[in-house]
């Protein structure tokens, strides 16, 4: 089993933990294309959340990675939805502190963010837009088979 948790600083920044971080949590064949910080809604306490998009080298695979941020500092992921189908993300509110996004994964769950209201929230929905579009130009049918690579992951 691959394990995944890496620990974080107080003194690492939003950018540090994209670059280093989550690139070293994952194999070397997947790639950390974007990253967003978040509080996970619905649960007994908002829990920060990182949320990581990643190819599998040689597809148009893409996966929402769902880093827990745990009370050492570690990041662990908590989920692993598949970027195809049914996937959607949805902007349901927003204020100038923040905006709650919906993530509708491919099972029918459906989770809760409050993320930042600024632009990076933005590039969230269009790197999600990107990566259904790629999947789907090389798809013939929707398996999420395809996704054997996350095996280890969970």
């Amino acid at each position: 089993v691959f394990m995944l948790a890496y620990h974080v600083t107080e003194k690492l920044s939003l950018m540090e933990v994209s670059k280093v971080s989550i690139q070293q949590l994952l194999r070397p064949t997947d790639t950390c294309k974007f990253i967003i910080r978040g509080r996970l809604l619905g649960t007994q306490s908002n829990e920060d959340r990182v949320l990581a998009i990643v190819q599998h080298e040689g597809t148009q695979e893409h996966v929402l990675f769902v880093f827990e941020v745990d009370s050492l500092g570690t990041l662990v992921v908590d989920k692993l939805m598949p970027i195809y189908g049914s996937f959607d993300v949805t902007l349901r509110s927003s204020t100038p502190g923040g905006c709650n996004v919906e993530i509708n994964n491919v099972n029918g769950e459906i989770i809760v963010f409050r993320l930042p209201y600024d632009t990076t929230t933005a590039m969230l929905f269009s790197q999600i837009k990107l990566a259904q579009n790629l999947y789907s130009s090389t798809q013939t049918c929707e398996s999420p088979s395809a996704f054997d690579w996350l095996r280890g992951y969970e």
